[in-house]
């Protein structure tokens, strides 16, 4: 009889990231242990293939829908995002923050990521076109912050994302850790930013 595919969302370190993954099961347990492989989606859209054997234990009760899995919104639970969200009386701005949780519609095929912010924690819908997972010294320099998404186009944001990174961890460059420097330098960013930042970066840091 042949085996129905099963996706599960499976914990940090069970797939070998440091983050939840989805994983894809096609066949039957074998002496109490599946061959899990691991989706790419979320996070982990573009990384290479791996799989594990995993104790039925550790899959059982971890199952979620196909379309879940596709969407890899499980993915980004404890990581450090830019998203964009309206905040009140305000246009839509990308904005910092950690994810704590999530909930996922199956009849809307649709989901919400649970947000810390500095100030408070929000529901917001999901939609990777408008968001980007963060190493956390990008996370801690924080060059978009409040800018407004017509202002700063998605691509345009993930843009400024990695050539902060790269300018801050010496790729292609010398290395800096002057937040007002690294700042600085691109046409883009404000003044603004950086003199908010020097007081506040190292506290973020440790968000």
């Amino acid at each position: 009889m042949a085996t129905s595919t099963v996706y599960v969302l499976l914990k940090p370190g069970s797939l070998d990231t440091d983050g939840y993954a989805y994983g894809k099961i096609c066949s039957a347990a074998q002496r109490g242990k599946y061959d899990v492989e691991r989706f790419p989606s979320g996070r982990w859209a573009e990384s290479g293939e791996f799989s594990s054997h995993l104790s039925a234990a550790q899959v059982d009760h971890r199952r979620v829908s196909e379309d879940e899995a596709l969407s890899g919104i499980g993915t980004y639970v404890g990581s450090a995002l830019c998203i964009a969200r309206v905040p009140l009386g305000r246009p839509k701005v990308w904005d910092y923050g950690m994810v704590v949780g999530y909930s996922w519609k199956e009849d809307e095929k649709s989901g919400i990521l649970q947000v810390t912010f500095q100030d408070e924690t929000c529901e917001i819908p999901y939609g990777r076109e408008e968001l980007q997972d963060l190493a956390i010294e990008t996370y801690a320099l924080r060059p978009c912050i409040m800018r407004s998404v017509a202002d700063v186009m998605p691509t345009e944001m993930r843009s400024i994302h990695n050539m902060v990174h790269d300018h801050f961890n010496g790729i292609g460059q010398s290395a800096r850790r002057n937040s007002t420097i690294i700042l600085r330098k691109p046409s883009w960013c404000r003044s603004s930013i950086s003199r908010t930042l020097g007081s506040s970066i190292y506290r973020s840091s440790t968000f």
